[in-house]
């Protein structure tokens, strides 16, 4: 891996250290378009109970927290500095009980099967270390009739497993996934 891959790698694909608070400021900057199209095309109620996977320095907990007054909302990502970040940005919201964050991997999720009214990440899926497990698992999280979304803008250089997922996505059962796109971004929703 060339040294400006493996930098890049350690600010957004993995982020640690100094490099990796430094992405997410970066990020925090740029995500909060994308997040508001993307808990558009979810449709969230009020009480739902959602789900990020790969919340990065939280930008999109918080968006979600508010379009889900009396919901709850569940973010889990890998990185612990995008875990503080994410922290230090939803401490109200965590306080408050309607937030809850958590070190984990979208290959093993720790919550019953279907536990949330919906599911979503955003520039993350692309990093993961099982892609096809993690997609699995957000099929088993979801309810019924739930709402799963995949959204990557153009900075994820992920064109080919957006264009993949539907037949990710049917491989595990579904059957209603149609794919959003806009602009540089690209979003693909189903309904388990």
């Amino acid at each position: 891996m060339k040294l400006t891959d493996r930098i890049l790698d350690r600010m957004f694909g993995h982020p640690e250290g100094l490099l990796g608070v430094l992405g997410g400021r970066i990020l925090a900057r740029g995500k909060e378009n994308t997040t508001e199209w993307v808990l558009s095309l979810i449709g969230l109620e009020p009480d739902d109970h959602v789900l990020e996977v790969g919340i990065g320095p939280g930008v999109s907990i918080q968006h979600a927290a508010r379009s889900v007054p009396d919901g709850f909302v569940v973010g889990v990502d890998t990185s612990e500095v995008m875990l503080a970040q994410a922290r230090d940005r939803n401490q109200q919201a965590i306080e408050a009980g309607q937030v809850t964050l958590a070190h984990e991997s979208a290959s093993s999720l720790p919550y019953g099967d279907d536990a949330f009214d919906a599911a979503f990440t955003i520039n993350s899926m692309q990093v993961w270390s099982d892609k096809h497990a993690g997609a699995r698992e957000l099929c088993r999280v979801v309810k019924v009739d739930g709402t799963i979304a995949i959204a990557f803008t153009k900075q994820a250089r992920a064109e080919q497993l957006a264009a993949d997922l539907p037949d990710v996505l049917a491989e595990l059962g579904v059957s209603r996934v149609r794919s959003e796109i806009r602009e540089s971004d690209t979003c693909v929703i189903a309904t388990v």
